[in-house]
């Protein structure tokens, strides 16, 4: 009896380290196992990174100070709903006019806090669309002139990893510069960037 006792018992540990061996190394030719975020990571935490786009001034006038833009984000979502936007500096290039002998630049930088929906509707898939508010500052004329600048955006990120992401957003963004004087512009940018 004890010997059938210790047959079976050896048995078993034989089938489960077989088991074990088989799930470590799949058969050969067999499709490696999906790449999968945790949920934990493109939930919640902090990303950084850098964008690059172009903007279009929604005012009638002869120059348009948005044109190519470059800039870089801070981000951190606190849980997996909402996200808070730390830092986000966007610079507008504008464009020049020349008057005479003299050339003027039209340009704008944007520094911005936003804050929204952090949503995960896929395992590597984040959207989020949000709220913001900060400075603008809009050179003209070889001036320059700072106000209030409020706008909105919606932001869609993909994790090509479980650190790195590339994201694709659009964004309305309405200055005020004292008195009428005012600032309308739609940007569309794409990036990339590091979560930590």
């Amino acid at each position: 009896m004890k010997t059938k006792i210790a047959m079976g018992l050896a048995v078993a540990a034989l089938c489960a380290t077989a088991g074990q061996a088989q799930a470590q190394y799949p058969a050969q030719g067999a499709p490696p196992p999906p790449m999968v975020v945790p949920t934990e990571t493109v939930g919640y935490g902090g990303t950084v990174g850098l964008r690059l786009g172009y903007g279009f001034d929604l005012e009638e006038g002869d120059f348009n100070p948005y044109g190519l833009g470059f800039g870089l984000n801070l981000q951190f979502a606190p849980d997996q709903s909402v996200f808070f936007g730390g830092l986000d500096f966007i610079y507008h290039l504008g464009e020049s006019i020349d008057l005479g002998t003299t050339s003027y630049r039209f340009n704008v930088l944007q520094a911005m806090i936003w804050g929204g929906y952090n949503g995960v509707v896929a395992d590597r898939l984040v959207i989020r669309p949000a709220l913001g508010i900060g400075i603008e500052t809009f050179k003209f004329y070889g001036d320059s002139d700072t106000g209030i600048a409020v706008g909105a955006q919606f932001e869609v990120m993909y994790f090509v990893t479980e650190q790195i992401h590339v994201d694709v957003l659009g964004r309305y963004t309405g200055g005020w510069h004292g008195g009428s004087e005012s600032l309308d512009g739609v940007s569309f940018l794409v990036g990339a960037g590091y979560a930590f």
